[in-house]
């Protein structure tokens, strides 16, 4: 970093220099002098960026986690509406020969 004021290197961070003007608060303290370095907020951007992406990745896992249910819901009722039209088409064939044997029986009588 390039200044035109000799600044003091901080103690806890060594990259970072404070202007000369700031000694007193250069020293470690968490005033708004540490708020406005570059790092730091580029520091705080990246926390910020990450947390984000943190809750964007549980958003799409609660989304994915509803949407499975509700295909899980939809299978479900397909299988019971695939069971029910099965029983109905096995009643529909049963009851075929029992219709034939009518109709066959009623038309020998009447010659």
């Amino acid at each position: 970093m390039i200044t035109r004021d000799r600044g003091i290197a901080d103690t806890n961070e060594p990259h970072v220099i404070h202007p000369a003007s700031l000694r007193g608060e250069a020293a470690g303290s968490t005033g708004e002098a540490s708020g406005d370095n570059v790092v730091d907020l580029l520091k705080q951007l990246v926390g910020h960026g990450s947390h984000l992406a943190e809750r964007q990745l549980a958003l799409i896992k609660a989304e994915v986690r509803e949407s499975t249910t509700d295909l899980k819901t939809a299978a479900g009722a397909m299988a019971g509406a695939a069971v029910v039209g099965l029983a109905g088409l096995g009643v529909t064939l049963m009851g075929m020969p029992i219709c034939s044997a009518r109709r066959s029986t009623t038309r020998r009588r009447r010659p």
